[in-house]
């Protein structure tokens, strides 16, 4: 950076930088996150500091951020950190980043829990489908103690994050590696309450117009689905459901925002009840639940 390297104008070139690529109010929230997390002075500090200088080596390490994030490398991947649930996760190119909507679907899930079971006494048994950074099975299990917590995902490397992930929060979440799409895999998975799912539901058709940060840096295989059919882990998780639920159990998932009639339509064709789509706090339909007959 140049000579002035007060707060006030690392912000504004850190945006200045980030403007072309980002727009204005993500290159806005980028910056501020970026100094906060080099410098360790928080967000309020710097607004209040504007003049404040940091040392050397926070200069010498947002250099280095912001010429990751002009090759769009993702800024969760760059700090190695994201925030879900109010939990500081760790992440990497080997996990999907957590995003504001599946806080929503975990939300869901807890509500629906202590409002229409507050008589329950069992504990509950939770399956999460497609792990990546743990943040589904550890948000859960974080609110709601007394639950058994299993999540499966076929990635190895992205179990390993996931276990430091529960064992850095200390969190009790039981990891299973195997694939939901191989049937011979299925015997592992117990019987369980609730299935909780953000599946792949991309098409490789669909790529062309994806943000470069997404398509070139976040793992395809949390991302994309092999073949023409968008829904193919929601009639897997469907049927597993029916083997796998608990008399009344449920199942909740995350959609494309498109796809509501269709997983809709496809938890009915199944026998489901109770079918509800729900849309998040933008609006969009992203969320499906479905009880178990």
């Amino acid at each position: 950076m140049s000579s002035d390297a007060s707060i006030h104008s690392l912000r504004q070139r850190l945006r200045h930088a980030l403007d072309p690529l980002y727009g204005p109010r993500e290159s806005a929230q980028m910056s501020d996150w970026v100094l906060e997390h080099v410098t360790g002075w928080s967000r309020e500090y710097c607004r209040m500091h504007p003049e404040a200088v940091p040392d050397t080596e926070s200069l010498s390490r947002l250099d280095h951020h912001l010429r990751e994030l002009l090759a769009w490398r993702p800024l969760q991947y760059v700090l190695g950190e994201a925030w879900f649930m109010g939990m500081r996760f760790y992440v990497d190119e080997r996990v999907l980043i957590p995003r504001p909507e599946t806080e929503e679907l975990v939300d869901w899930v807890v509500s629906d829990v202590k409002e229409g079971y507050s008589e329950r006494t069992a504990p509950w048994r939770i399956l999460d489908i497609g792990t990546g950074s743990g943040c589904i099975p550890i948000a859960l299990r974080s609110r709601m103690p007394d639950a058994s917590v299993w999540s499966l995902d076929a990635s190895d490397s992205a179990l390993a994050v996931a276990r430091e992930n529960a064992r850095s929060l200390n969190t009790d979440v039981h990891f299973l590696h195997l694939d939901v799409l191989d049937d011979g895999a299925l015997t592992s998975i117990p019987d369980v309450d609730i299935i909780v799912s953000n599946p792949p539901y991309v098409l490789e058709e669909d790529r062309i117009g994806m943000r470069p940060n997404v398509i070139d840096w976040e793992p395809h295989l949390a991302l994309f689905v092999a073949g023409p059919d968008p829904l193919l882990f929601y009639h897997r998780i469907a049927a597993l459901g029916l083997q796998k639920l608990s008399e009344g159990g449920q199942v909740f998932v995350e959609i494309q925002e498109t796809m509501s009639d269709a997983v809709v339509a496809l938890f009915r064709a199944r026998g489901y009840q109770e079918i509800e789509a729900r849309r998040d706090l933008s609006g969009r339909d992203r969320m499906v639940r479905a009880r178990k007959p």
